[in-house]
């Protein structure tokens, strides 16, 4: 596996320059960049997402956790959500519990222990309780169409009187 240091032994520079170039965040010189641009394309370096992660604490994903992904609702909000999180640098972890609270708990639990940044949750069987972990962990909880009344869930519900 091809690190950063060797794209900085490559390009000539330091582990802290390449991290800067590849970055944005702090000025380099333009021929440094291209030195260390071309040293990546020539290695075919790809950064190591874990290790930025931990680094950052953040996993820049999004679990978005459903009751049935054949239902023509869940895709439609799978993919609203994935392009709204793409431009902001996020992916989407889609989950889908066939409605099973055991798979929802699962489901649930899973995504907290991998430390995603969100939850989106569309729950089926599962209680305000149940989410206390996730909550717990200061990971955000969105909660859509449900009964869940926490005060920190965020709950989008569609107001089916008002509707056209």
């Amino acid at each position: 596996m091809i690190t950063i240091a060797d794209v900085a032994l490559r390009a000539g520079v330091s582990k802290t320059t390449v991290s800067h170039t590849l970055s944005g965040k702090r000025p380099v010189s333009e021929e440094t960049r291209r030195k260390v641009e071309q040293a990546v394309q020539d290695l075919g370096f790809r950064p190591n997402i874990l290790a930025q992660g931990l680094r950052m604490q953040r996993s820049q994903t999004v679990a978005l956790i459903i009751p049935d992904i054949t239902n023509p609702f869940y895709p439609v909000l799978a993919r609203g959500l994935q392009h709204a999180l793409v431009e902001q640098g996020y992916h989407t972890f889609l989950c889908n519990t066939d409605g099973q609270l055991e798979q929802e708990q699962a489901f649930l639990d899973d995504v907290v222990h991998r430390q995603v940044d969100g939850i989106v949750l569309v729950p089926f069987q599962l209680t305000t309780e149940a989410i206390e972990g996730a909550l717990a962990a200061n990971i955000p909880v969105v909660s859509i169409d449900t009964l869940i009344d926490h005060p920190y869930v965020d709950i989008v519900r569609p107001d089916d009187t008002q509707g056209a």
